[in-house]
């Protein structure tokens, strides 16, 4: 996970697709550093993922993944090519 905090930081991606649930740990710090830096992401995790209430407005991608729901899923500007 601190991996992906730096890469954040260093060359922000222009969207992210997280697993909330990492086993022992989340990727919450991830998801609140992307929301922090403006980038638009979406989970996977489902509707009744843990997520804190300042995450509650997270895009949700059902499993399991279509294409078509992942494009969904990105900001719109990608989705009108």
């Amino acid at each position: 996970m601190h991996d992906a905090l730096c890469t954040i930081e260093k060359n922000a991606p222009d969207f992210a697709l997280l697993d909330i649930n990492l086993g022992k740990e989340n990727s919450i710090p991830v998801a609140l550093k992307l929301k922090q830096f403006g980038i638009p992401f979406a989970t996977g995790y489902g509707e009744r993922a843990p997520l804190p209430p300042n995450l509650t407005d997270v895009r949700i991608v059902q499993m399991p993944y279509m294409p078509e729901a992942l494009i969904a899923a990105m900001p719109l500007e990608n989705n009108e090519a």
